[in-house]
């Protein structure tokens, strides 16, 4: 997979959005143009007795084709806002800090970004935004699922109350470790501090 964008201005959730939905939008398009042309061969090899001609079969296969790849464009888009874009404005209103101010204050231009106050992390169509003073303390990793593809952190946020942050097995972890300072965290991770 290539390396996310390094941009030339800094992150904005817009960009963030955006790059993100790459993926997702190829996927619909290869997705809803697979879907019109089996439409399309079902409709050649049929025996016609629906009553289309070639010409209305192309144009319904179209229709459909174009309704799947909108339909899952929206679903997809409003899980991305929903996962990814949603928790920086919590980070946002919480902390009475502008996302674009800070990207800008601090030049901040790559999608994969660590430094001592921004962890930045994109993988495919998914992106984990967090600002090292928004957590207090990590309790815990777990998995979310069975096949250990998702973990899960539970934390405490700087102001007390208790928060989870859902995301890749690799994202989570790169996010313990940028947070604890370390090199790796444990399979066996239980009580990161204390």
């Amino acid at each position: 997979m290539k390396e996310p964008k390094n941009f030339n201005k800094p992150l904005t959730k817009w960009i963030l959005f955006k790059t993100a939905m790459h993926p997702v939008v190829a996927g619909g398009v290869i997705f809803g143009g697979g879907f019109w042309i089996l439409i399309q061969i079902v409709v050649f090899f049929s025996d016609n007795s629906s009553g289309w001609d070639t010409k209305e079969g192309l144009i319904n296969g179209l229709i459909v084709g174009m309704f799947i790849f909108c339909f899952l464009i929206g679903i997809l888009a409003f899980s991305s806002i929903s996962n990814d874009i949603l928790p920086i404005k919590k980070i946002e209103k919480v902390m009475g800090i502008s996302f674009t101010d800070e990207m800008d204050k601090y030049n901040i231009t790559e999608m994969n970004h660590k430094d001592d106050l921004w962890f930045l992390y994109n993988k495919g169509a998914r992106v984990l935004v967090m600002n090292r003073n928004y957590i207090k303390k990590i309790k815990s990793i777990k998995n979310y699922n069975k096949y250990g593809t998702l973990l899960i952190i539970n934390a405490v946020r700087f102001d007390g109350e208790k928060i989870k942050i859902k995301f890749t097995n690799e994202g989570i972890r790169e996010l313990a470790q940028w947070f604890l300072n370390k090199d790796t965290v444990d399979d066996e991770f239980e009580q990161a501090t204390d």
